[in-house]
């Protein structure tokens, strides 16, 4: 994932419809977020340690818990209230399926939501130098998407205003999009989103009107973490 690649290569396994079990899988991935957040948000709480060793200390059974309940409390985790009547929403347990996937899941989708919100910019490469960059950048499945797909699927959920596709911001619009989104349904499952997330790539928020939720919603069933599919 280039600057978005700091997500960590784990999950808290298949994604699922039952309640209480996507219910456990989050809590699986609270209780350890040093494990599964991203260390933009862990900065404050590694006590001048590398990343990687502080990572290393979580790990261990002796004091792993502890560290991890430490950064827990510090991050506000336990702030985070979701209930099973909740989840039991096919809207709410999709979005809890896209926030315990594996990362290369979480990226997948990323790559199909950036593709969707920046279709025009990506037409608008015409030199084959350009148009490479951007299948680096998104890969080929969601470089296809922005082509034939987006313009009469998700030709209301692209952002106009951006014409010139910039690589060095990787998958940045697709995570905003993303975050906007599921803060319009649950805002405790955003704050899960965005710890997995850079902090760089949910700071933007992004205004999505009813048709726009609709078309992401859809975008999100068809291609975002299934249940049955993948494994961490």
């Amino acid at each position: 994932m280039n600057a978005q690649a700091h997500i960590k290569q784990r999950s808290p396994g298949m994604a699922t419809t039952q309640p209480l079990l996507l219910m456990v899988k989050i809590a699986e991935l609270l209780a350890n977020p040093a494990r599964f957040f991203h260390p933009d948000h862990m900065s404050t709480a590694t006590g001048g340690l590398a990343q990687e060793q502080f990572a290393a200390f979580c790990q261990t059974q002796t004091i792993g818990k502890r560290l991890n309940a430490a950064l827990a409390c510090e991050l506000g985790v336990s702030a985070i209230d979701l209930q099973p009547a909740a989840i039991a929403s096919p809207d709410v347990a999709q979005i809890c399926n896209l926030v315990i996937a594996p990362d290369s899941a979480i990226e997948a989708f990323l790559s199909q939501v950036t593709a969707v919100r920046l279709q025009q910019a990506i037409r608008n490469c015409v030199l084959k130098a350009d148009r490479e960059q951007v299948r680096g950048v998104l890969g080929d499945a969601a470089y296809n998407t922005a082509l034939r797909e987006a313009p009469f699927f998700f030709a209301d959920l692209a952002d106009a205003s951006v014409v010139h596709f910039d690589a060095s911001a990787g998958l940045g619009a697709g995570a905003a999009t993303t975050h906007s989104y599921v803060a319009s349904i649950d805002k405790g499952l955003a704050q899960i989103f965005a710890w997995r997330m850079p902090k760089s790539f949910t700071e933007t928020e992004v205004s999505l009107d009813d048709t726009q939720l609709r078309l992401f919603a859809r975008l999100l069933a068809s291609k975002g973490p299934q249940a049955g599919k993948g494994r961490a």
